[in-house]
């Protein structure tokens, strides 16, 4: 299943729905990616790549975190091992992950790689504002 979905992906991107595009990229099912984003920012997914792309400078740290780390992202869970656990669960053959990587890179999104930028470039203001804060 997932083989013909990285297929596709690579062969005609613009082929794929939102669930399609995010079961390769290894994001929740866009029901779920907008019920975390709803739940932490009030925002749907779409409406915070939006935030983003348009008005960077006010997003909240949390969704700049969102952004940047995932809907799915816990703080409290340390992403190596978020991605040991995913990889120990999920054994692919080195064919398989080829496969897998080529279908991501056809996917990438130079508005939504705009928008992660933007929320990062905010996570680093807000990390230095506070940095300035304490020392004051």
């Amino acid at each position: 299943m997932l083989r013909a979905l990285y297929r596709r992906a690579i062969t005609d991107p613009t082929s794929l729905s939102r669930a399609d595009k995010n079961a390769v990229l290894g994001r929740p099912s866009p029901e779920e990616e907008d019920r975390l984003c709803q739940d932490r920012v009030h925002l749907s997914f779409p409406e915070l790549l939006a935030k983003a792309l348009s008005d960077p400078q006010a997003l909240s740290r949390d969704e700049a975190e969102l952004l940047t780390h995932g809907a799915d992202h816990h703080p409290a869970v340390r992403r190596a091992d978020f991605v040991e656990g995913f990889l120990r669960d999920a054994p692919m053959s080195p064919e398989d992950r080829r496969l897998q990587t080529t279908a991501r890179e056809a996917l990438r999104d130079s508005e939504e790689e705009r928008a992660r930028a933007n929320a990062s470039r905010s996570l680093d203001s807000l990390a230095q504002a506070t940095r300035t804060d304490t020392i004051a």
